[in-house]
């Protein structure tokens, strides 16, 4: 019944997601993927910042994001007991959340593209092009990527090594959406703090630098704040 019950409220409230649209104007996001050069950085810097986490980026010195995203099955399989104890706010696709402790979106395969809503998201392969729809739909300005090295580094596939779920096609869907972001920053700033070889050096800087130059702007309020933000009634 517990289950049920569960599920039911997830299915139900994964439209609140689309009240989000706007509700974070002006403010950096940083999507934080699980690169190799994630190995290089002290993660917590981060803690009172908007963070949109990818996959496992919690074994890196237990960071808790303040939206943990995945798409895969076996992310669940592997994580749901760490999962369940994050405070983060859970965004998965459908067919990746059996317990229903998420809000939950549906995939469209084929090219990545912005989204006009939450509660569908456009493209496979990669997750951090899905992070960057909905930080684009929440209006934030400059996304900043973290981690998104789409590239092996020292025989490891992640920063903590060896993932073995990871697909050969992986790495080549995940440069496709680097390339795509990069395309996008009309719309949005990108700023890319990962160790990949798409954006440019205009577009590159350090995490410390980019913390510098755009925490002026953006109070390090905390978690509190901007779950208030993002689900404070309209």
């Amino acid at each position: 019944m517990i289950q049920k019950r569960l599920r039911h409220t997830a299915a139900k409230s994964r439209f609140v997601v689309n009240k989000w649209r706007h509700r974070l104007k002006g403010m950096p996001c940083f999507i934080v993927g699980n690169g190799p050069s994630l190995d290089k950085i002290f993660i917590h810097k981060l803690d009172d910042y908007f963070t949109i986490g990818i996959n496992r980026v919690f074994k890196k010195d237990n960071f808790d994001p303040t939206v943990l995203m995945w798409q895969d099955i076996d992310m669940w399989i592997t994580e749901r007991h760490t999962i369940m104890k994050l405070q983060a706010i859970k965004l998965a696709r459908n067919v990746s959340d059996p317990r229903g402790i998420s809000h939950t979106f549906r995939t469209v395969a084929g090219e990545f593209k912005l989204t006009t809503d939450l509660v569908t998201l456009y493209g496979s392969g990669a997750t951090a092009p899905l992070a960057f729809q909905v930080a684009i739909y929440l209006d934030c300005d400059p996304i900043i990527l973290v981690g998104c090295d789409c590239r092996y580094a020292g025989g490891k596939t992640n920063f903590y090594g060896i993932n073995k779920f990871h697909k050969q096609h992986s790495m080549l869907n995940c440069k496709k959406g680097l390339i795509w972001m990069k395309r996008c920053q009309t719309t949005s700033r990108v700023i890319s703090c990962s160790d990949d070889d798409v954006f440019l050096p205009e577009n590159k800087m350090t995490l410390e630098d980019a913390i510098e130059k755009y925490s002026k702007s953006y109070p390090g309020k905390g978690r509190e704040y901007f779950v208030g933000k993002l689900f404070e009634k309209s």
